[in-house]
């Protein structure tokens, strides 16, 4: 499959089948734009012309005289016909450059813009979208839709009861008039199974309200998303209630939602396998109906939504249907994929273990596992209770276990492949043309698992399969060319190692539509999700250089020579005409890396070459193995130095950046650089050892030690920060609030003989300053509570949605919950249980606004005084616009919380921490989804929304890097310059004084090399969403808090220095203490960021406590 090709005249994408809503806006408004519309919708006088015949249309008895005896009667009559028609090719021509390949095949010999326009909104205008605004809920006026007028009287009342959950009283109305039971009321047309049937607890009530409905009054669908009550009962994780609808009204099974989902699809957004297992051996026979297309279709929905669930059980239930109608995995489901091009574009389902540790992957190839599980079999994934504050997807497993269930899912994934070769032999041995291929998603699967480097994939399909080697999509590329354009070397060597000589040859000569031989393709830009995992611009573009050499070793040498046919351009031109701005990049960061190491290494040399003057004062007697150590790494260090400055210079003023400088030139020289740099801080470092052990030849150890450290961390700089998240994602931002229960509620105070001291204590504590203002505030508190629960009864006698909205109860309660406001948020609710499902106008309920304002302490107390059911369903929520919670949480914090934060790239990290959080509490397969409006998943929403502050702290990072390296390379210069005025002081000194000196200067010493280290990692780190998270404020806090140790140690040997110049005067008092001042508050201020770096990454947690003293408070109130 192609990458999506971007037009510059009319759209920024062209037409697919998942963006027409935003194309044809876009289009509609060039065309009007260019006064073109009115020849796809004429106006009134417009529309009462003359319809002119085109030469292309003619019927056969239509003759030429005809036609030309028309458009002279036409002209005659003022019509400008040559106008009309150069009208309608422009706007034919806006719409054609605007289109795909599928949408372009679609009005392949159209020559009327306006049947063009026709046929392309007929055929990609998504029926969901129509369904669903259909069906919004923009009614806000009372109704009992299904009552009889004798039944509405009481029908107010039987609501009321229901959004209460009063269900004794609603029994016994219904009861009484069972008419009831056939109501549907408010604006989400709920009927009364419908409301028991959101609780699972309520299984008593579901059960004696479907003896008194009658089959038809079961089917009865609600106006959020046409779902049935069998599907809010699934949703709300009761097989007790789905068992017993089913048994009443067994057709219930086959009624669709305005999604087109049948229930069984719906369970698969839930992890209760016992209700996946019994819905989907219900619906087994209708899944796999090969008489029924729409059936069909259903079926091929199902086992594509079990193979992104990734899950061995649900991989089991998809192998299971397969091998009743192994056709099914050509079928296009509702999103027009068909299950086998789903699991091509699941990579991660054929994995081998390559991507474990080593010991990982040992025991993933020796571990045995048993034969394939019957289907029901469920992968062992265990749903732990919500209430136990865990995440409700996370498995109670062993490593052991964890890599044998993944062995598993792979050997089930092969299985499923390997049915799906049948139906792909079958298709191919019926197939007339290509176009059979083509329907079936044969070669759209193909080529996407080509494009993900799913290589097993593609291996056994091909193996199974081998008329598909040669197959060519719409431009005629192979699948060669293919992992070319995507460079999926791993693939594209395995083909080339399995396939013979001659083959190769054929393939190294064949050419796309447009004149591209493999070379062409080749020079292209390599897509960005595979270039951004190279660090720098400057080895992104030897990476690509490489990859063009490398493919030109197995074509023909005439292939550098030719031309394409669109633009008469060689590969060579080709490749510098779409790497013109990467070269551009890859020379802006070389130069800031050569600056920077340049001014190390210009330190580096100062020193050096001031302290070897140092030596002939030495005495005599000194060690001279220790000072032969010294003289020789000194040279060494700074001649290695000068050589780095040199080699940098020469980087930075006379190299020409050219496109073949950056494949060995460039690289060479850096890594030259850097070796060099890295030797004479080396050697620097055993120097200033060396002299340290002259002056104290009793203290070696610690010295080493710190040495050791010092070089260790610069050595390992890239491999020791680990990328795993340290804290949950969305817990960071949110102070610890303790359980309310362990704190001594007033209303709860037992009495004792501690009573008359606790009042002791209370009157003496009232005579304490400030004491009266807190209990004032208290008794505001206690007022304001008072205040939210009298205005609760007037809530309570509202009756219906419109009149909760026009009394701005929704819009308090929605306002209380975008500012954090948990107190009235959950009083207003516990008092008021109708409202915990109420949305706003984009069909938001409470928990999506919560997460929208990142009210994480709202959020989670709201998450704990919810079933694990009602989580469940939460959790599967989507707003009018398809966007689940994962969409809600991808966008971007408002500022008024988001500037709360410190520093760009922390408030990315803030960001990214959030999102993982959501995904806790979702299910896995809300990853994959994609919302209406802009056809995106949840991660691609969050990069599009978060890209300005992706870049905004990556300028942080360096800007903070930079200025912090500075000072550190001046500590460095001032700490290694310093130690070796030590001999100069007299013998009769305070020994303890100097070797306090000597230490604090060493310690200071090292601690601002490995900072200056850090700080350079930072510089030439890559810069991806993931890092922010933790790989970079490690480093940054690992940099900062180096820098704030050598400023400290700098000080103290600052202090003895006096102290030992000065023992009996009282000049250096003074002076210590505006130097301490001075510093003090130049340290504050890495130490002040190194705090809140540390918080957000390892402090910071949710508060997951509940409140249920609240609720206690509540219940005594309205008893008084």
């Amino acid at each position: 499959m192609c990458r999506v090709i971007i037009s510059t005249n009319v759209v920024y994408e062209v037409l697919n089948k998942y963006n027409y809503e935003n194309w044809s806006g876009v289009v509609k408004t060039y065309l009007i734009a260019h006064d073109l519309w009115d020849v796809i919708e004429p106006a009134v006088e417009a529309a009462q012309k003359p319809q002119i015949k085109d030469h292309n249309t003619i019927e056969d008895e239509t003759s030429e005289f005809e036609i030309s005896a028309e458009r002279k009667i036409l002209k005659s009559e003022g019509y400008n016909l040559k106008e009309d028609k150069i009208k309608n090719a422009r706007a034919l021509h806006a719409i054609q450059i605007s289109c795909g390949p599928d949408a372009l095949s679609a009005i392949k010999g159209i020559f009327s813009a306006k049947d063009a326009w026709r046929i392309l909104d007929e055929t990609f205008k998504p029926d969901f979208f129509i369904k669903f605004t259909d069906s919004s809920d923009s009614s806000e006026e009372e109704s009992f839709d299904g009552l009889d007028d004798k039944d509405k009287d009481g029908g107010k009342e039987f609501k009321r009861a229901l959004e209460e959950q009063d269900w004794d009283k609603v029994k016994k109305m219904y009861t009484k008039n069972p008419g009831l039971l056939k109501g549907r009321f408010s604006s989400k047309k709920f009927s009364a199974l419908h409301y028991a049937a959101q609780h699972s607890g309520s299984a008593g009530i579901v059960k004696d309200m479907v003896e008194k409905m009658s089959k038809e009054d079961m089917e009865i669908k609600d106006a959020c998303g046409g779902g049935t009550a069998l599907m809010m009962a699934i949703m709300a994780g009761s097989v007790e209630m789905v068992k017993c609808m089913m048994e009443k009204n067994p057709e219930l099974i086959t009624v669709e939602d305005n999604s087109l989902f049948l229930p069984v699809e719906v369970s698969l957004s839930c992890d209760d396998i016992d209700m996946i297992c019994h819905l989907y051996y219900a619906t087994k026979a209708y899944l796999s109906s090969r008489d029924h297309t729409d059936r069909r279709k259903h079926g091929a929905t199902f086992i594509s939504k079990c193979i992104k669930k990734k899950n061995l059980g649900t991989l089991g239930f998809a192998l299971d249907l397969l091998k009743e109608d192994e056709s099914l995995a050509l079928t296009k489901d509702n999103t027009w994929e068909s299950p086998l091009y789903v699991l091509a574009c699941s990579p991660s389902l054929f994995g081998d273990g390559d991507d474990l540790a080593i010991f990982k992957r040992w025991i993933y190839k020796f571990i045995s596992t048993k034969p394939a599980a019957p289907a029901a079999e469920i992968g062992g994934e265990q749903v732990e209770d919500p209430e136990s504050g865990s995440d409700s997807t996370n498995m109670t497993k062993s490593g052991i276990e964890q890599i044998r269930e993944e062995k598993l899912v792979h050997e089930r994934s092969l299985e499923l492949l390997f049915e799906m070769c049948k139906a792909v032999n079958i298709k191919l041995a019926a197939a007339v043309d290509r176009k059979d291929l083509k329907d079936g998603l044969v070669l759209e699967a193909l080529f996407a698992a080509v494009e993900r480097g799913n290589t097993k994939f593609v291996s056994k399909l091909i193996s199974k399969v081998p008329a598909l080697w040669m197959s060519t999509d719409e431009y005629s590329r192979d699948i060669y060319m293919h992992a070319i354009e995507w460079r999926q070397a791993k693939l594209f060597t395995h083909m080339l190692r399995h396939i013979s000589g001659n083959l190769i040859s054929a393939t190294s000569c064949m050419k796309d539509k447009f004149g591209n031989n493999l070379l062409h393709v080749a020079a292209t830009l390599c897509p960005s999700t595979k270039l951004d995992r190279v660090p720098g611009a400057a080895l992104q573009m030897q990476r690509e250089i490489q990859w063009f050499k490398e493919v030109q070793k197995i074509v023909y040498p005439a292939a550098l020579e030719e031309e394409n046919s669109l633009d008469s351009l060689t590969p060579r031109e080709v490749f510098t005409k779409n790497h013109k701005d990467l070269m551009k990049k890859g020379e802006r960061w070389t130069k800031e890396t050569t600056t920077f190491s340049s001014v190390v290494s210009a330190l580096i040399v100062t020193m050096t070459f001031a302290a070897v003057f140092t030596v002939p004062d030495l005495e005599e007697n000194t060690n001279r193995k220790l000072r032969t150590v010294f003289i020789i790494s000194d040279g060494i260090s700074l001649f290695s130095s000068a050589s780095s400055l040199f080699v940098f210079l020469g980087l930075f003023l006379s190299t020409r950046y050219e496109e073949h400088d950056f494949l060995i030139n460039l690289p060479l020289k850096l890594m030259v650089g850097i070796s060099s740099l890295f030797i004479s801080i080396i050697t620097m470092l055993i120097a200033f050892c060396a002299i340290l052990l002259l002056l104290l030849p009793e203290s070696w150890v610690p010295i080493i030690l710190l040495a050791a450290l010092t070089v260790t961390l610069f050595a390992a700089m890239p491999f020791i920060i680990s990328t795993k998240p340290a804290a949950p994602a969305a817990e960071s931002g949110v102070e610890q609030v303790e359980d309310p229960k362990s704190g001594s509620d007033s209303t709860n105070m037992k009495k004792s003989g501690l009573d008359s001291f606790s009042w002791r204590v209370t009157k003496l504590l009232n005579r304490l300053p400030g004491s009266e203002q807190i209990r004032e505030k208290k008794l505001v508190h206690e007022r304001s509570l008072e205040l939210l629960l009298e205005m609760c009864k007037a809530v309570k006698n509202i009756k219906d949605r419109k009149e909760l909205k026009d009394g701005l109860v929704l819009k308090a309660l929605f306002a209380a919950v975008e500012r954090g406001n948990i107190k009235f948020v959950s009083i207003l609710i516990y008092m008021v249980p109708a409202l915990w499902m109420s949305t706003d106008e984009r069909s938001r309920d409470i928990f999506m606004l919560a997460n929208e304002w990142r009210q994480a302490k709202l959020f989670t107390h709201m998450l704990r005084h919810v079933s694990g059911n009602l989580i469940s369903a939460t959790s599967c929520m989507k707003d009018k616009f398809g966007n689940n919670l994962l969409h809600v949480a991808a966008t971007l914090c408002p500022s008024t919380k988001l500037d709360r934060v410190p520093g760009a790239a922390l408030q990315m990290q803030r960001e990214i921490q959030w999102f993982k959080e959501v995904q806790k509490i979702v299910h896995p397969a809300a990853l994959e989804e994609e919302n209406y409006l802009d056809s995106l998943t949840p991660r691609e929403v969050f990069t599009k929304n978060h890209k300005d502050l992706m870049k905004e702290g990556e300028r942080w990072m360096k800007e903070t890097a930079t200025y912090s390296s500075v000072v550190s390379a001046l500590i460095v210069t001032l700490t290694f310059a310093a130690v070796f005025t030590v001999h100069d002081l007299e013998e009769n000194t305070n020994k303890k004084l100097r070797r306090v000196l000597i230490i604090s200067d060493g310690i200071s010493l090292f601690s601002s090399t490995s900072s200056m280290f850090v700080f350079l990692g930072i510089l030439s780190t890559r810069y991806e969403e993931d890092d922010f998270l933790k790989k970079l404020p490690l480093r940054l806090m690992v940099g900062i808090s180096t820098l704030f140790i050598s400023i400290i140690t700098m000080l103290i040997a600052f202090c003895a220095i006096f102290l030992l110049l000065l023992p009996e005067s009282w000049v250096p008092i003074p002076i210590i203490l505006i130097a301490a001042l001075t510093v003090t508050l130049f340290a504050a201020m890495p130490f002040s960021l190194l705090i809140i770096i540390f918080k957000s990454t390892f402090c910071k947690r949710l508060s997951l406590t509940d409140l249920k003293s609240w609720k206690k408070t509540i219940i005594a109130k309205d008893d008084d």
